[in-house]
């Protein structure tokens, strides 16, 4: 190999250094932007989960689902915004393109193109000197060297995407820290699958119920005391609705013996019913 051409090839090698700056910088750019946008949507949807489970008592195959939207979204954002960037063409003449949209004056992408091409290209097919080659690789690289490739760059854009990734990370951590005992009993039941309901000023106990089931003999007039439990004051009125197992759902109302005791006679039972 000729000294020029020796020349030549360390000039290619310092451009294509130079973009494989701009290509990890716009990587870390992707990476951030991602990031940021998966933590808001993540976080924005497991504060949903807490409203809803708090207001719902969501049961463990709802929140199973739940858990399942999640990462549905989050992979999709994702994909969206860090696999799809990544798996852009990003050759030196690539980037060169993609930074003449970004920036103004003449465009780098012919000049990149000028350097990395021609001193692979064969003299003779393209009429012209290896003289004339090298003065035109060596006019495209002193142009360039006169560039910073990274001023393209939104550098603002990076660090707001890096303090909201940081916000959205420490909003439920100040959530937590401000409600412990909220967060604990979430963390119980969204992680741990427990079912340990959330706190109530009203509590509600139907006498005789175990496991949620309640059993009376057939045919026989059933007594039904609920006691209800209310931090915030007494409770005036108790409903129950039964769905028998055939025939119209049917809504009574208890009668108010004291305060936190109610009582309902209902019919012979002949068919087990919801209540």
């Amino acid at each position: 190999m000729s000294s020029r051409s020796h020349t030549l090839i360390t000039l290619r090698e310092q451009i294509t250094s130079r973009l494989a700056v701009v290509r990890r910088a716009l990587l870390g750019h992707f990476l951030a932007d991602g990031v940021a946008r998966t933590l808001v949507v993540t976080v924005a949807l497991l504060l949903l989960s807490l409203g809803l489970d708090w207001w719902l008592d969501l049961s463990l195959t709802a929140r199973l689902c739940y858990w399942g939207v999640v990462l549905v979204a989050a992979g999709l954002i994702l994909h969206r915004f860090v696999v799809r960037p990544w798996q852009l063409p990003m050759g030196p003449i690539d980037l060169a393109a993609a930074l003449d949209q970004k920036r103004p004056g003449a465009p780098l992408a012919p000049q990149v193109a000028s350097v990395i091409q021609l001193i692979d290209s064969n003299p003779d097919q393209l009429g012209e000197s290896e003289a004339m080659r090298e003065q035109a690789v060596r006019a495209s690289h002193a142009a360039l060297d006169q560039i910073d490739f990274r001023s393209a760059l939104n550098s603002k854009h990076l660090w707001t995407a890096v303090a909201i990734a940081m916000g959205a990370l420490l909003l439920p951590t100040g959530i937590a820290l401000a409600f412990p005992g909220a967060a604990r009993l979430w963390a119980e039941r969204w992680f741990a699958g427990s079912d340990r309901p959330w706190p109530r000023s009203t509590r509600i106990e139907i006498v005789g119920v175990h496991h949620g089931l309640l059993q009376v003999p057939r045919g026989e007039v059933v007594s039904l005391q609920v006691k209800v439990t209310d931090d915030k004051g007494p409770t005036h009125t108790v409903w129950l609705r039964q769905r028998p197992h055939e025939g119209k759902t049917q809504t009574f109302t208890l009668e108010k013996f004291a305060d936190g005791d109610f009582r309902l006679q209902l019919a012979p039972q002949q068919h087990p019913s919801r209540a």
